[in-house]
């Protein structure tokens, strides 16, 4: 299997069950403070990757930590709202996770082209079916 692969699938583990720790952090002290410790665990393994890849720090644009910055910013916006929707939804609606991750499929397919990267036809095929898969999965009538 390739690393590159092994890695999405590692990440896309992760993601599946990191909700359950922070469903149970946030029964006893609130979305709020779960927020917090989140950026605060990003702070510190940011951190490390920094001392660890020290050679690429010289490697900084001005473009390019602008562009850093920005994926920041955009990706704990997105985790505030999906713990707002988390916090909002009645309790058996905790699979509003899922559905959030399955349409990052979606952007993925959308913002390949801006990357210059083309997906075929089948791979458009196949995350339109997981994003199908995912909904249908959490469609309550």
């Amino acid at each position: 299997m390739p690393a590159w692969l092994m890695a999405t699938l590692l990440a896309t583990l992760l993601f599946g069950i990191y909700p359950i720790f922070g469903d149970r952090a946030v029964r006893v002290h609130g979305p709020k403070t779960n927020l917090v410790l989140y950026a605060v665990m990003y702070m510190l393994l940011g951190m490390v990757f920094l001392i660890i890849n020290r050679q690429e720090v010289l490697l900084i644009t001005k473009k390019s930590l602008i562009n850093a910055l920005l994926m920041g910013v955009t990706s704990i916006s997105a985790v505030i709202f999906m713990m707002y929707a988390w916090q909002l939804a009645p309790p058996n609606k905790l699979p509003i996770i899922m559905v959030t991750l399955g349409f990052s499929a979606v952007i993925t397919a959308i913002i390949s082209n801006f990357i210059g990267e083309r997906l075929t036809l089948a791979q458009f095929f196949w995350i339109f079916g997981a994003t199908v898969c995912i909904t249908g999965l959490n469609w309550k009538r």
